[in-house]
């Protein structure tokens, strides 16, 4: 490794929320076509990239948001080591082959939550390795190396309020959500994303109106947005995840604007006006359930997300 080679770099990857999510139509590949509306999160997972300087397989250490050690993975179905692996190919006489990296993940979003967490670590392995190496690739290549690891991942790339066509990789800035308090919140139960889309295949799609919501969203109207949450996942996955119905029918009693399944869930979220009325509702549903994993995010901008992407040491 040359002396002046950086030797590590720290990449920030946000969680998301969907605030609209239609599926439009499938391919004849299976993909689906989805037209979603996606917002970033101050939740965020921290993925340190390590040059080891020697020949050895690459390692992915996972820590919790305590810094215990979790677990170590070399997994190669690990979508951090896929997104690595998937850039290597690409690049290879940029990157060197036979050099193994660390990677160390503090892992913040819950796992199958449709916060899309893994996805976010893929960005952040993309867009860290592109620094590591100093490939100095456009965001338009770094997308077309993450599209085949996930429909998410173009998305993570950039943030922000986006519209997301296509099967993910047709992306469109939309106006600020305005701004708001949201609060988190995931039963214990989860069902896989095949089998959501399987049953959502076999059965009759009540899509939304994007020319509505577009329309509240423009108009920077909080309480319309709420209102218009929107997810044709959610009656598939509520079925299988008894606690989603119960989760948002107690947020909207504890006083949030709108409530509605991220993803293909598991969590579910209410927006809330004020942060205090947030707080509030979640001292309340922890009493109530103890077993659900509630916090509170904020939602950020694109610019917010390209400040605070890359962590800074002493941070």
């Amino acid at each position: 490794m040359p002396d002046d080679a950086m030797k590590s770099v720290t990449v920030r990857g946000f969680a998301k929320i969907n605030l609209f999510l239609d599926v439009t139509g499938r391919r004849a590949d299976g993909y689906h076509l989805v037209n979603m509306v996606m917002q970033s999160l101050d939740l965020h997972d921290t993925l340190r990239i390590e040059r080891t300087g020697r020949p050895g397989k690459s390692r992915l250490e996972i820590r919790d948001p305590d810094g215990r050690f979790s677990g170590l993975e070399d997994d190669e179905r690990n979508l951090v080591l896929r997104a690595e692996k998937a850039l290597r190919e690409r690049y290879s006489e940029k990157i060197p082959q036979e050099e193994g990296l660390h990677f160390t993940l503090e892992k913040n979003i819950p796992m199958g939550a449709g916060l899309a967490g893994g996805s976010a670590d893929a960005a952040a392995a993309l867009i860290g390795l592109d620094r590591l190496f100093s490939l100095g690739l456009s965001d338009q290549e770094i997308a077309e190396a993450g599209l085949s690891l996930g429909a998410d991942i173009p998305y993570c790339l950039t943030g922000g309020t986006m519209r997301s066509q296509g099967i993910g990789e047709i992306l469109t800035p939309l106006p600020k959500l305005p701004d708001c308090t949201v609060l988190l919140v995931k039963p214990q139960g989860s069902a896989s994303t095949k089998e959501i889309y399987t049953a959502l295949d076999g059965g009759e799609i009540l899509h939304p109106s994007w020319e509505t919501f577009s329309e509240v969203l423009g108009a920077g109207d909080l309480q319309g947005v709420a209102g218009l949450l929107s997810n044709v996942l959610e009656p598939v996955t509520a079925p299988m995840i008894p606690d989603i119905d119960v989760i948002r029918r107690e947020l909207l009693a504890a006083g949030a604007l709108g409530a509605r399944m991220t993803g293909s869930g598991s969590v579910v979220f209410g927006i809330f006006a004020e942060e205090e009325a947030a707080a509030g509702a979640q001292e309340k549903l922890r009493e109530g359930h103890p077993e659900w994993d509630i916090r509170t995010a904020r939602p950020i901008t694109l610019d917010t997300v390209r400040a605070h992407r890359f962590a800074e040491e002493g941070e």
